[in-house]
């Protein structure tokens, strides 16, 4: 890195260190001073402050001077054939596809309106119910199909701030708080969205840059590249020329951008002695360290307007490419000739990972998978921060891995087959049941020995699996003696089923001997389901017996007594009782039973809408009743809204959309909570409802699959919700469920 102590900030000063500074400043003050008289005496004294602050170095300025530094200027030119080569695919790309990234930019359409309404309300508030009451002042718009995957990761994180972030300054989250945070709404200004949506750039360029992957060591240096146009004073958009040459070469220098290296190195940190070890800075700490440079340079000299004009998204990702650098995005991909796009211009897979997580890995789901030998498939390494759900799991062609659907934050960016949106709530979308923990920890400790996810551990892998879990039965012995119980006779191996269910169990509190005793009876099929949630993740080093408040109860016993519940006046019919046993169904098939016999309660629109959490859409209403659409009823319309006080036009975005319509009825049966879809195009629709979590989470002591429950319906935004919470039911308050598409 040449030129590498430029000042790029513009502050005067140029080279010279903080002491030559000082000296200077003094000697100024030594020759002008006993020549001012009068009105100068506040210039005199100004000068003497500023001295002062140079001389004893005020904390303020030592914070300046500290990002300063971390900011260098480079006289490289950027490889535009060597980003090219990993952005393109040659064989299905076009120019047009193309065409749509140079001409988007990551903006917020900002109106008269935009500015006025973040500032209309002063009342105290939480942060999640000013969001959801309109989204121009926050909401990306796209106008160009292809780059929508970079506007999502962007979008979502600056959700992520917005929401659980602090405030003067803005700062970037790293633990959800207990509740929601309530401030007043004029809190959502046009400045705090500005610095939000620079913050929201730097964190995805920072984690990019300091990433590791397995195949390499720890990152040496906390250092970010933002690629740049030449002429930074240039009003102009970024266009296709500058870009060129597009064809496909290895390595081709061009000279229309610059490279900006900011951060430090360990050099630098060596140079500063420091007392601080790199080594011992947790990694969050040192990206949001890293992102806050970033943001400062960008909010500097209208550099962040250069991201918002057509081709800011192009920008973002050359950003990616330079910081990480190309080679190590290919070895983050199973197949190192993999693209960043795929047809059409849409994101890859592997671009939405490395937006999302750092790391342009090619699979959704877990840690690491070894099909065969050497082989390995490597998918998501941690929990992100913003999470990901895909229709394709809902169409049963992939399985997102537990990392993905409980990130450390309620945020979710939504892949469809030709495009991606936002989901987000507040902090209750990731409470979870104490049976649905398990059985995460469970799957992935299983699958961490199962690296091909055959459905079957060597019984002499059975101890791996428990240390673990951390999950003690009992010393050597005992877990010796329940894998000669599990084994399969005469195979030498333990199935899922059969370790899920001895081990969830255990780790309810049962003891050994029971289970021991009870794996070699004849044991009905059908499930037994733990009713209730818990808050927290389960302690399996202190597992305690059930209580006896946790009701154990068969499908059977749980259909008869809600018959009977319902059955006893309310407004829904109870659904027909089970007559056999020997026929379980899982939740999902639960909650889909359930939905169509409330669905069939109807006799029309109003009240489908008033008992269903999902209402038809217009055309599907009229069907039903056999008229067209245009002679749908005033008292139609006029009982949706009845159901829905705060029902809203979700296209423009500007009613309320907060989430406090009338419950549905089958909301009693279950916990609900907000959740809110944001889809960037035509302008941006922020969609609100309501999700309602219906039978017990997951069984305990009963067949349960190894892999996610996936939903197996036509893959709208409702199945792809109910690839995260299978047992659930929508209530969209009287509005149709958006697309995704």
């Amino acid at each position: 890195m040449s030129n590498s102590g430029q000042n790029v900030g513009g502050t005067p000063g140029g080279n010279l260190s903080d002491h030559e500074i000082r000296q200077r400043r003094l000697l100024a003050l030594e020759q002008k001073g006993p020549g001012r008289v009068g009105k100068e005496d506040d210039i005199i004294e100004d000068d003497l402050k500023a001295a002062l602050v140079l001389s004893l170095g005020e904390e303020q300025n030592q914070e300046n001077n500290k990002v300063e530094k971390k900011i260098f200027s480079s006289k490289e030119s950027f490889d535009i054939g060597e980003f090219h080569t990993i952005m393109w695919d040659s064989k299905v790309t076009t120019d047009n596809d193309k065409n749509r990234w140079v001409g988007q930019g990551i903006d917020i359409r900002v109106s008269e309106e935009t500015s006025s309404s973040s500032l209309s309300k002063t009342t105290l508030t939480s942060r999640l119910d000013t969001m959801g009451s309109n989204h121009l002042p926050w909401g990306l718009t796209q106008a160009h199909g292809g780059p929508c995957g970079v506007l999502a990761a962007v979008q979502a994180e600056l959700i992520r701030l917005l929401l659980f972030g602090g405030r003067d300054p803005l700062s970037y989250p790293t633990t959800l708080p207990d509740e929601e945070i309530k401030e007043p709404s004029s809190k959502m200004s046009p400045e705090l969205i500005r610095e939000g949506l620079a913050m929201a750039i730097a964190v995805i360029i920072a984690r990019a840059a300091l990433m590791p992957n397995s195949k390499d060591e720890e990152v040496g240096d906390d250092i970010a590249r933002v690629i740049l146009p030449s002429n930074l004073a240039d009003s102009t958009s970024l266009a296709w020329k500058d870009l060129e040459p597009w064809s496909a070469i290895e390595s081709c220098r061009s000279n229309s951008f610059d490279i900006h290296i900011l951060g430090e190195t360990a050099q630098t940190k060596k140079r500063q002695k420091t007392n601080d070890s790199r080594d011992h800075v947790p990694r969050d700490e040192r990206i949001n360290g890293l992102a806050l440079t970033i943001s400062k340079f960008l909010l500097q000299n209208s550099i962040l307007e250069k991201f918002q004009r057509p081709g800011g998204v192009v920008l973002l990702v050359m950003a990616l490419v330079a910081s990480r650098g190309a080679s190590k995005i290919a070895n983050d991909m199973d197949d190192q000739s993999s693209k960043l796009t795929s047809q059409f211009g849409h994101c890859s897979q592997e671009l939405i990972n490395l937006l999302l997580t750092g790391e342009a890995v090619s699979n959704v789901f877990d840690n690491t998978m070894t099909p065969s030998g050497s082989f390995t498939c490597r998918g998501i390494q941690r929990r992100p921060f913003v999470g990901y759900l895909t229709q394709l799991e809902a169409l049963r062609y992939c399985e997102v891995g537990g990392y993905y659907k409980n990130p450390r934050f309620p945020i979710w960016v939504v892949g469809s087959t030709s495009h991606f949106t936002v989901l987000f709530g507040d902090v209750s979308c990731l409470k979870e049941s104490k049976s649905d923990e398990l059985l995460e920890r469970c799957r992935r400790a299983f699958k961490e020995v199962d690296g091909a996810e055959n459905g079957f551990i060597s019984r002499i892998d059975l101890p791996q699996v428990y240390q673990i879990l951390e999950l003690d039965v009992g010393g050597d012995h005992a877990i010796q003696t329940l894998a000669a119980s599990l084994e399969v006779s005469g195979a030498d191996i333990i199935l899922w089923d059969d370790f899920w269910k001895a081990t969830s169990r255990l780790a309810m509190g049962a003891s050994l001997q029971t289970v021991l005793e009870q794996q070699g009876d004849n044991i009905p099929s059908s499930p037994k389901l733990i009713r209730g949630t818990v808050e927290g993740m389960l302690n399996l080093k202190e597992t305690k017996p059930a209580s006896a408040s946790a009701m154990i109860e068969s499908d059977e016993e749980m259909a008869k007594r809600l018959a009977a519940e319902w059955g006893g006046g309310g407004e829904i019919s109870a659904p027909a009782r089970a007559t056999s046993p020997a026929v379980a169904m899982s939740d999902e098939e639960y909650a889909r039973k359930l939905q169509a016999e409330l669905d069939a309660e109807g006799s029309g629109a109003a009240s489908v809408v008033a008992v269903s959490g999902s209402p038809p859409r217009d055309d599907d209403v009229a069907t039903q009743q056999g008229t067209s659409s245009d002679d749908i009823t005033t008292e139609t319309i006029e009982e949706d809204q009845k159901m829905s006080p705060t029902s809203n036009d979700n296209t423009n975005g500007t009613g309320s959309n907060v989430v406090a319509a009338r419950p549905a009825d089958f909301e009693t049966f279950g916990d609900s909570f907000p959740l809110y879809h944001y889809n960037g195009l035509r302008g941006g629709t922020l969609t609100p409802f309501r999700v309602t979590r219906l039978s017990a989470e997951e069984a305990v002591g009963s067949s349960i699959a190894l892999g996610g429950q996936a939903a197996g319906g036509g893959g709208d935004l409702e199945d792809v919700i109910r690839t995260k919470w299978p047992s659930s039911m929508m209530n969209w308050l009287g509005k149709s469920p958006p697309y995704i598409d």
